[in-house]
């Protein structure tokens, strides 16, 4: 056949139903739910940062959902479903570099969090060590920059030592600074997605242990925290005083919608001196892990309903990170793992394990939205067929490999509503956020109906954490197909 002889003059259309295609699904979120899900899994709000490095640790064992490391372009192998946080330096002399690597780091990690700044409050150079007006015009430039290579970027702003009255006064600073740099308090807070502080429990005592004096304050410190009983360092009355106290500022920064992270704290006191010498001041690694245990019964459960985040219950706080994984212990306190004896867990590692392991045991699953889509007619072409869509979440769940069980209801399961389809089997469901589609046909239904689907989601063979949030219902409507004619050729 020559096709080149082809033309309009001998071609005639015929247009015929080719058929039903898949129309665009209609997504629905659950209008019943018995309990949501939390924004964050109780696994899923344990951090844990690291001066040795990743490799080698059994970060899984422990069971966090973030890594810190105070890095920015690198990328640590890390267990699956466990998130990498990077930190972006604004001090004097890194400043130059973190500006010019930005674009290149955030085009190559879209998605990320971004901590900007380090301890921008400390005396001390080594950290950022910054007044507040300088660290909010940094903050501003690089907040902007990432936010216009990458809109699901999420920027931290703050990581303070600790939220002492003068650190509060250093961020007051800060803010206003901000608020003139964006030219309006909404258009700063449009710059900020986490409040991150440290909270730590140090001294402020110019020339002495702990994190002295910050930039701008140094004839104005009548406020600053002087220790004289060190046994205050891993007090957790001092430590709910605190994180109370920043959530109130948030607060009163009109910022209370916002998670607070807690990026870094601990008990710093060693348990042991350096080989060698000299002889510290030694906090016993049973004292470090009373203190971190009684943190982390606060912050999972600590509310305010005026200053709590009300998208997560009106909690305080909504992640942590612990110091450290694995720095010496005769640095500081506090480490999980001991890197000088073949990386074996500490007393403290063991409490964290222990403590872990009754969160890790089981999954929390529950239905997130169901897509409804028509997909064919019956023969006759009365009747229509449905092709149904779930996702599923997993708040926490050390176990990848747990996956889940559905069924599909016309009506209420305990009310008399018939099974569409069920058991339907999902593929792993990854912690702290992971998500899977199951997919099933309802058959020959009436369309422009209203029905009441519901959903039960459990885990295979095992329990789940929080049953109460494991069946959820959605309010659907039966759209009619979409008929789509295709050409056909007739060669004359």
């Amino acid at each position: 056949m020559n096709y080149k002889a082809f033309s309009t003059n001998c071609i005639l259309f015929l247009l015929l139903v080719a058929g039903v295609l898949l129309s665009n699904a209609q997504i629905i979120k659950p209008d019943v739910q018995s309990v949501q899900a939390a924004e964050n899994g109780s696994v899923c709000r344990f951090g844990i940062t690291s001066r040795q490095g990743s490799e080698g640790y059994d970060i899984t064992r422990i069971g966090v959902g973030s890594y810190l490391d105070w890095g920015a372009g690198s990328n640590p192998s890390l267990p699956s479903g466990v998130e990498y946080i990077r930190v972006l330096r604004v001090r004097e002399d890194l400043y130059p570099q973190t500006l010019a690597n930005l674009p290149a780091w955030v085009q190559a990690n879209l998605g990320s969090v971004w901590v900007v700044g380090n301890e921008p409050d400390t005396t001390y150079d080594y950290q950022d060590a910054l007044l507040p007006e300088v660290y909010a015009d940094r903050y501003y430039e690089l907040a902007t920059i990432i936010s216009s290579l990458d809109p699901t970027a999420t920027i931290a702003f703050g990581s303070v030592v600790q939220p002492t009255p003068i650190r509060l006064h250093y961020l007051d600073r800060a803010w206003d600074q901000l608020v003139s740099d964006a030219e309006s308090s909404a258009a700063a807070s449009n710059l900020i997605d986490i409040w991150s502080i440290h909270s730590f429990i140090l001294n402020e005592q110019e020339y002495s242990w702990g994190t002295g004096i910050p930039p701008g304050f140094e004839n104005d410190h009548d406020d600053a925290v002087i220790i004289t009983n060190l046994a205050d360092t891993y007090s957790i009355d001092i430590y709910k005083q605190r994180v109370n106290a920043f959530r109130n500022w948030m607060a009163s920064k009109g910022e209370r919608g916002k998670p607070l992270w807690i990026t870094e704290y601990g008990s710093l006191m060693p348990p042991i001196d350096p080989p060698g010498g000299p002889d510290y001041y030694n906090v016993s690694d049973q004292d470090t892990a009373n203190f971190m245990l009684a943190t982390f019964d606060f912050m999972l459960s600590a509310t305010d309903d005026q200053t709590g985040l009300p998208g997560d219950e009106n909690r305080l706080v909504q992640r942590w990170f612990w110091y450290s994984l694995n720095d010496h212990r005769y640095n500081f306190g506090g480490s999980i793992f001991d890197p000088d004896n073949g990386k074996t867990p500490t007393l403290v590692g063991q409490a964290f394990i222990d403590y872990q392991s009754l969160n890790l045991a089981q999954p929390d699953l529950f239905p997130i939205s169901l897509a409804i889509a028509p997909i064919s007619y019956n023969p006759d072409r009365t009747l229509v067929n449905y092709r149904l869509t779930l996702n599923i979440g997993n708040a926490l769940s050390a176990d990848t490999s747990s996956s889940a069980q559905v069924w599909i209801y016309d009506g209420d399961p305990d009310g008399g509503g018939s099974l569409i389809a069920g058991p339907i089997a999902s593929e792993a469901i990854q912690r702290c956020g992971g998500t899977r589609l199951v997919s099933a046909d309802w058959k020959a239904i009436q369309p422009l109906t209203y029905h009441t689907l519901y959903v039960q989601v459990d885990p295979s063979g095992v329990s789940d954490s929080n049953p109460d949030n494991n069946r959820a219902a959605y309010s659907v409507f039966t759209n009619l197909p979409k008929l789509y004619f295709l050409p056909f050729l007739v060669i004359k």
